[in-house]
């Protein structure tokens, strides 16, 4: 039999994700990378994410825009930092439909290039 949570405890669960990106004074973020290379770092708002709702959370005032810092051949994963800089959550990113945690347009980025932060959404485990 398959472990499930019930909707108070997903949504108890998504609530700890959200408010543990809320710690410390500095920004919150979203940095997607190549490897470990940082290859573009999106600002999440004062308030990352907004309340849970059905053991879901979202980023706030999407679509946020970020310009590239380096270039590499593929970004393949991402991270997020608290307020302090201390990280939070981890996961893939891969091009659309392959899968991905987060799925992009383009994983080729390169240095310069605008990037657009077009959705995020957190669920916690049913």
């Amino acid at each position: 039999m398959t472990v499930t949570h019930v909707m108070a405890l997903r949504n108890a669960l998504a609530t700890t994700v959200k408010e543990a990106h809320e710690v410390g004074s500095g920004t919150a973020t979203l940095v997607l990378r190549d490897g470990s290379d940082p290859i573009v770092t999106f600002n999440l708002a004062a308030t990352p994410f907004g309340a849970a709702s059905s053991g879901i959370i979202t980023a706030a005032s999407t679509p946020i825009e970020a310009t590239a810092s380096d270039s590499g051949p593929g970004v393949d994963n991402f991270i997020t930092y608290d307020k302090n800089g201390d990280p939070q959550l981890s996961g893939s990113v891969t091009a659309v439909g392959m899968g991905g945690d987060i799925e992009v347009t383009n994983t080729n980025i390169a240095l310069g290039q605008d990037c657009s932060l077009e959705s995020l959404t957190y669920e916690a485990p049913q």
